[in-house]
């Protein structure tokens, strides 16, 4: 039961610091601030790799007992403080895995509108032309030109 409940503690510290991170992120994007978000991105990161190490050992754990997921572990132990802590923390850990799937759809549409921003300006800058009054495509057959008067061939 130790075992159970060092694993879980161990994966909610590691979501509240994921938690912790995501909502500095979001902070960071709504005020543009890439270097920032960038430092934290690369922060988050290593906290996923943690994680993802501590998922494989409660999974190894989960393996270890014949059960196929944590309620099941839980269920096999008699009824105990302890075993009423795990259940709690198993619970504050799906809570926190929720709450981390939602702030992570906030800043996927924060990074696609600051993206979409990017790419306007990236065309606004490339595409730096006096505008379409200049254009080909605006010259009308009979208007007197039919060419681009700043094309370089004229």
């Amino acid at each position: 039961m130790k075992r159970a409940i060092e694993l879980l503690r161990v994966q909610l510290l590691l979501l509240g610091r994921l938690a912790d991170s995501s909502r500095a992120l979001e902070e960071a994007l709504k005020k543009n601030k890439g270097d920032e978000a960038g430092r934290l991105s690369l922060e988050m990161e290593k906290t996923l790799l943690s994680l993802g190490k501590a998922e494989k050992s409660s999974d190894q754990y989960i393996k270890e007992r014949n059960k196929n997921n944590w309620e099941e572990v839980l269920n096999g132990f008699r009824s105990s403080p302890e075993k009423k802590m795990a259940r709690e923390l198993l619970s504050r850990v799906r809570e926190r895995l929720e709450a981390l799937k939602a702030a992570a759809g906030k800043n996927a549409v924060l990074l696609d509108k600051d993206v979409g921003y990017v790419n306007f300006s990236i065309n606004v800058l490339t595409g730096a032309s006096a505008g379409t009054t200049y254009a080909a495509t605006a010259a009308q057959p009979g208007a007197g030109r039919a060419v681009d008067m700043l094309d370089a061939s004229v």
